[in-house]
């Protein structure tokens, strides 16, 4: 008895979980407290430059500050105090503060996105994953493939950006990249809010919240009471039954995971091509810059005081020797900057 009051007690938790989430979406975001289109309140980052946009019921309007966030003076922090106090804050991200990569994955990976990314962001970015935020954006598809952009910022710069807002008591604000006109999340504060809603707003609310959580009750309640006569029965059977149906389960999702990166676990790393390029170039040249395509090609530019020395020697890692020129670049003589790519 003792156990099925547990498996009772954990199943009620379970449930409750779920059907908050499900309740919390069935609301309209305004009452989550999330942006909309008509209640928003965001901050762009640039290099020397701070943009501020809010909108309040539809109407907007937006302020340009001839400062980076981190040097924005007192009369703009009290600015933005006073639209944090309306609206949760969104900080969309500078150029330079995260990292946009095209990864390419096969058709047959759609419903399992997240896990095959996860599986193999330590050979899609160049740092340790526990260093990093990320999501992703699907781009396109067509029959065979899905086009994404993951999207990877440091943690330590958004812990920064964090502790900028807490000094001027501020709660964190959500961090965003606009990508193709696209909103990425890369994190969110906790859900604290610092003012109530206005009284007919939260009146409205929980009235549509009980309203949505007689559903289940209802539902679950008639359901029990047609079905109490087969519960024990049913509970028999799911004892048998529910170590074979977990095993199979992780089964599946392992082998689905394993199909969805397998076309990924063929493609030499990044890190690893970096590495071949710095053990082949002669200690007089060096590497500019360097990016992997999703099509497995890589490429790079080098400045050279030798190019036939340095191409020479290049090639003579397994790795890089289809190297092609793509590019000559204008460089200070005697040296060369030459773009390569290297086929897989």
């Amino acid at each position: 008895m003792k156990d099925k009051r547990i498996k009772a007690t954990e199943a009620i938790h379970d449930f409750w979980t779920w059907w908050s989430d499900e309740l919390r979406e069935m609301l309209p975001r305004g009452f989550r407290g999330e942006a909309t289109e008509r209640n928003r309140f965001d901050l762009f980052m640039a290099k020397d430059e701070t943009t501020i946009e809010t909108v309040n019921d539809g109407a907007g309007q937006k302020m340009q500050e001839a400062y980076a966030l981190e040097k924005l003076p007192a009369e703009s922090w009290e600015q933005i105090t006073e639209f944090a106090d309306i609206q949760k804050a969104r900080l969309f991200l500078g150029e330079s503060d995260f990292l946009a990569l095209p990864v390419k994955l096969p058709r047959a990976s759609a419903a399992q996105l997240r896990s095959a990314l996860e599986l193999q962001l330590p050979s899609l970015v160049p740092l340790d994953p526990e260093l990093i935020d990320w999501d992703y954006v699907e781009l396109s598809r067509n029959d065979a493939h899905i086009e994404l952009a993951l999207v990877i910022a440091k943690c330590a710069r958004l812990d920064a950006l964090e502790s900028l807002f807490a000094q001027h008591d501020l709660m964190p604000p959500t961090f965003c990249v606009q990508l193709d006109d696209k909103n990425i999340t890369l994190r969110k504060p906790l859900e604290m809010a610092r003012k109530p809603l206005e009284e007919r707003k939260m009146q409205f609310a929980m009235a549509m919240a009980v309203m949505l959580s007689m559903i289940p009750v209802l539902t679950i309640g008639g359901a029990k009471l047609m079905n109490s006569i087969e519960s024990d029965r049913a509970e028999r059977l799911e004892e048998e039954l529910a170590p074979r149906l977990a095993a199979e389960k992780i089964i599946a999702r392992e082998e689905m995971i394993r199909r969805a990166a397998s076309p990924l676990l063929n493609m030499p790393s990044a890190s690893y091509r970096l590495e071949r390029l710095a053990e082949n170039l002669p200690e007089t040249d060096w590497t500019v810059s360097a990016k992997q395509q999703p099509d497995g090609s890589f490429e790079f530019v080098a400045d050279m005081l030798n190019r036939e020395e340095a191409e020479s020697a290049l090639k003579q890692a397994a790795m890089l020797s289809r190297l092609e020129m793509t590019e000559e670049l204008e460089s200070e003589a005697p040296r060369n900057r030459i773009r390569y790519k290297a086929l897989r």
